[in-house]
């Protein structure tokens, strides 16, 4: 194996320093003007209102006084993201803790935050899957193909989003149809280590005011063995169809259409210690719509969108297993937004409902759902305070009050800003956590495991930050100090099933630098300390790293994009009893991306270029040396 990984890493080395001998010969020089920071996108003081087409509210412009990043989606893909759970882990902020590799389940942790505890919305709707033990939306059997963007805001977002929105909240934005009248086509082909495959594709066209995009992905990996006790190889196989319409009768009204299939095949194994066969199959489907309108001065959006969910588990291990889950969700949200006082007042009102079932052994379901008001003032162009507050009602667990206050303000001569936000927020227990049946043991004794006396977890949230522009951009560095508390965590006991047994507090300092000596060049680094404890145990929270830092170079050629990025995870406990750790870690990556004279594309990704062999969950490997060339078309 040794032989064959040194093989691929010189053939990889050998068609990069090709590539870019061949497309520096041929590139031309010029100049580019600085391009606007991703990782802060605040929106302009006065902006105008929120337009009838925009999600309901876009969490790309979140107010300023949040602290936000985001990504494209093109440039995920460019960094090796099959799906969306790789993508987001490219963030600052956030830590993934992966399972073996793509199509295991990998748990995001956002500053510590345990699993749930941020929301994902896709197109401005929640993705949370009904049957998972946690809520938590199934991104690691979406890909991200045809995704034009990835926004995340740290810190408590629960006035916007509710339940669930104790870290930050997550917005994933599909890739519209085209805005002039045209057609569009892409398409997308590509093979790599470990017999990876991927096929994509998206069909677009805007006639007057009607407007789609359809798009389908597949994506195949017969993948290494997921656990190091075995060397049997564990597959994975993800496939999707994404489809959007807008229909745009007027400049004052815009409905939008949205249709989503997912599908996964995934292999992995039973136990740490078995090395044999166990299968999920999955399939989602999901249909939502949005209509956007202005009336009476201010600008109406209506969202209804309906989900479901199977999934069907098969275990030939020591303790046989197979089992059906089936989840279904929908969901009503309507916003009213509107400007006073020449646009320096801004309210944001509105409600929603949300209805959940869980078919397993037995049907769960349950409601909820409240209303908000949001309220966002600039008394002078460099000042702006944010208030918000929600009521929601839980038909298991009762009512919740959650507010939120911000203020943020910015010398413009010196390039100086600074923000300060501070919110509280809860999370519903899941239907698994409240009605999964007991365990029955050979001996006939039932054990518990779901609760329906269950308490909604709090939380409250502080984040202070500070950024710093010099040069016209060409450098920037931003600071937040972050303060995060819960209390009714919910957690497992071995004798009562689930119980509000945990109290935590995440704390910790996130640095972000830029700098652009070239207008083709950047150079940009992150470093994350956090330090996470459960209060009543007084023990480190599991899985979650002291210290974490990545390094990128990016050249942006007219035809050639090269990057290198560098990230280190520290080491980390495993288990919550503090009995077992994670060693630190590093890993190097490398993308290069020619494009031709004609409309391909050739792309080339290196992942963990060193080959390090390294666990993000103690027991489970990671993938090592990752070749995976692609070409590409757009028309």
């Amino acid at each position: 194996m040794g032989a064959v990984h040194a093989v691929w890493r010189l053939g990889g080395l050998a068609a990069c320093g090709w590539l870019c001998f061949v497309s520096v010969g041929q590139t031309q020089d010029f100049c580019l003007p600085p391009k606007q920071d991703d990782a802060l996108c605040v929106p302009q003081k006065n902006a105008p209102p929120p337009s009838p087409s925009s999600p309901a509210p876009p969490l790309v412009s979140a107010p300023s006084v949040a602290s936000v990043s985001a990504i494209d989606g093109a440039e995920a893909a460019a960094r090796g993201a099959h799906t969306l759970d790789e993508a987001l882990h490219l963030l600052p902020g956030m830590h993934a803790a992966s399972h073996g590799g793509l199509g295991s389940v990998r748990a995001l942790s956002l500053r510590g935050s345990a699993a749930g505890q941020f929301a994902v919305l896709l197109d401005g709707m929640p993705l949370a899957d009904a049957s998972s033990v946690n809520h938590t939306a199934p991104l690691h059997t979406a890909l991200a193909h045809d995704v034009e963007r990835l926004a995340l805001v740290r810190g408590s977002q629960a006035v916007l989003y509710g339940s669930g929105a104790l870290g930050g909240a997550v917005n994933l934005v599909s890739r519209a149809p085209p805005q002039e009248d045209g057609t569009e086509a892409d398409v997308r082909a590509g093979y790599g280590s470990y017999r990876t495959s991927q096929a994509a594709g998206a069909l677009a066209q805007t006639r007057g005011a009607l407007g789609w995009r359809m798009s389908a992905a597949h994506v195949n990996r017969e993948g290494h063995s997921r656990i190091l006790a075995g060397e049997e190889r564990d597959g994975t196989e993800l496939y999707q169809w994404r489809g959007r319409v807008r229909l745009r009768p007027s400049d004052e009204m815009q409905g939008d259409f949205f249709g989503f299939y997912a599908g996964s095949d995934s292999n992995y194994d039973p136990s740490l210690s078995e090395d044999g066969k166990a299968q999920e199959k999955s399939d989602a489907w999901r249909v939502q719509t949005r209509l956007g309108w202005q009336g009476f001065g201010a600008a109406h959006t209506l969202s209804a969108g309906f989900a479901a969910r199977q999934r069907r588990l098969s275990s030939q291990g020591l303790f046989p297993l197979r089992s059906a889950l089936d989840a279904r969700s929908s969901h009503l949200r309507y916003q009213w937004a509107r400007d006073f006082m020449r646009k320096r007042l801004n309210f944001i009102a509105g409600g929603e409902w949300r209805h959940d079932e869980w078919e397993a052994e037995r049907l769960a379901r349950t409601d909820y759902g409240g209303g908000f008001l949001h309220l966002t003032f600039r008394p002078r162009p460099a000042w702006q305070f944010v208030l918000g507050g929600r009521a929601e009602g839980h038909a298991q667990t009762g009512a919740v009050f959650v507010w939120q206050a911000g203020l943020a303000h910015a010398w413009g001569d010196w390039g100086l800003s600074w923000r300060a936000n501070y919110g509280t927020a809860f999370k519903a227990p899941s239907l698994y956590q409240l009605y999964a049946p007991p365990f029955m043991t050979e001996g006939g004794a039932a054990l518990p495991i779901g609760n329906a006396q269950l308490r909604p977890e709090r939380g409250e949230h502080w984040d202070i930050g500070l950024v710093q522009r010099l040069w016209d951009g060409r450098v920037m560095v931003d600071a937040s100090w972050f303060w995060f508390q819960t209390r009714d965590q919910i957690g497992f006991d071995g004798a009562s099933g689930y119980q509000n047994i945990a109290r935590a507090r995440r704390q910790g300092l996130e640095l972000q630098a830029q700098w652009r000596p070239l207008a083709r060049l950047l150079l940009a680094a992150t470093y994350v300390y956090t330090e996470a404890r459960d209060l009543r145990a007084h023990r480190p929270q599991p899985r979650v790293p002291r210290h974490a830092g990545t390094l990128r170079a990016a050249w942006e050629g007219e035809r050639l994009n090269l990057a290198a990025d560098w990230r280190y995870v520290g080491r980390q406990w495993d288990r919550a009893d503090g009995s077992r750790q994670t060693p630190a870690y590093h890993v190097w990556d490398m993308n290069l991306r020619w494009q031709t004279r004609a409309p391909l594309a050739l792309e080339l990704q290196l992942r963990n270029l060193l080959d390090r062999r390294y666990q993000s969950v103690w027991g489970y490997r990671e993938p090592g040396f990752d070749l995976f060339a692609s070409v590409s078309a757009n028309f």
